[in-house]
């Protein structure tokens, strides 16, 4: 059975695996493997070393990795260092990979901060500017029920589970939002109760930031106008580097159904003023070589390819739509 390495969390043991453990072999015919460190007493160095031995030890041509909590920043820091091991995947469970509140406040006690010991003072206690840059696929599973005792230390504004907020620089930082379109997206989520409802404010919080992130990043502001048909639009099926606009998750995978996110944020959305295309009949692409080639015959240098880029962008930049984007004037 191909392993999976396991590296626990501060103050774990590992033996909290043994469910995953058997899951992974009885579900997936994966045989987990638990690595043990001291965050107390030993640097991140030391831990990444005797890390790239167990992994070593294995002699396997194939070997994945989980992370729970402050085991996921080891694994990251492993691959930053050691360039020669088998290929595989990741997963990291509640690591705080830009850094932790709860920690910060933690460490402001002595007794508790010699119990954490260098590595998380390495890894939780100073910004960081983590990006991953590593050639294997990485899901991370993030709590967003408010169950741990971090809570008492760090005042939580955002999704959580107590001790890690979910957060995302959504300039930087390349998430599993979107399947094969990450590398050119920006995701958001509207939280859903039981029973896929959605409260007001969701949807009016979502209506006013969604504009505002098209600002922001230089995306035009549009939608689909076909009614949703229960799977992709086509151009997604390939990545959809060529489509410009707001989409649903349901858009860009057939793994999605009708309610992700529904039609109502889009109804509100049409109504904010945002275009509507139907994607699949290309008529998003015909409309922006029309405007190409008026911004052309107006001196504009641009290939005219229907695809509202950068630079077509930059070109329609006027007193009337300063950021360039053509639904918001």
């Amino acid at each position: 059975m191909t392993p999976v390495v396991y590296v626990h969390g501060l103050w774990m043991p590992g033996d909290e695996s043994l469910v995953l453990r058997h899951r992974l072999s009885q579900e997936f015919a994966l045989s987990l493997h638990s690595f043990r460190y001291s965050a107390a007493f030993a640097s991140i160095q030391s831990t990444t070393e005797r890390l790239a031995a167990f992994v070593s030890d294995l002699k396997a041509p194939a070997v994945h990795f989980v992370g729970h909590s402050l085991g996921g920043l080891i694994i990251h820091r492993f691959l930053e260092g050691f360039g020669s091991h088998p290929p595989g995947r990741v997963v990291f469970l509640g690591t705080p990979a830009s850094g932790s509140r709860a920690a910060e406040q933690a460490s402001r006690f002595a007794p508790v901060a010699h119990l954490m010991g260098s590595t998380v003072a390495e890894e939780l206690l100073k910004p960081q500017g983590r990006r991953w840059n590593h050639d294997r696929e990485l899901g991370i599973v993030a709590g967003t029920q408010p169950l741990g005792v971090g809570q008492l230390l760090a005042n939580f504004s955002e999704d959580n589970d107590g001790t890690v907020a979910c957060l995302c620089d959504l300039a930087t930082t390349e998430s599993y939002h979107a399947t094969v379109s990450n590398p050119w997206s920006i995701g958001i989520e509207m939280y859903q109760e039981t029973g896929n409802g959605i409260h007001e404010a969701v949807l009016d919080s979502a209506v006013k930031l969604v504009p505002a992130l098209c600002r922001i990043f230089g995306i035009q502001f549009q939608i689909p106008r076909a009614a949703y048909k229960n799977q992709p639009l086509r151009r997604m099926t390939t990545g959809g580097e060529h489509c410009v606009g707001v989409f649903g998750h349901r858009d860009n995978t057939d793994r999605r159904g009708h309610g992700d996110p529904g039609d109502e944020i889009f109804k509100r959305l049409a109504a904010a003023g945002a275009e509507q295309f139907d994607h699949d009949a290309e008529e998003d692409l015909a409309a922006w070589k029309s405007r190409q080639n008026e911004l052309v015959a107006a001196g504009a240098n641009l290939e005219v390819d229907g695809v509202p880029g950068p630079a077509t962008r930059d070109a329609l930049k006027c007193p009337q739509r300063p950021d360039g984007i053509w639904a918001l004037g």
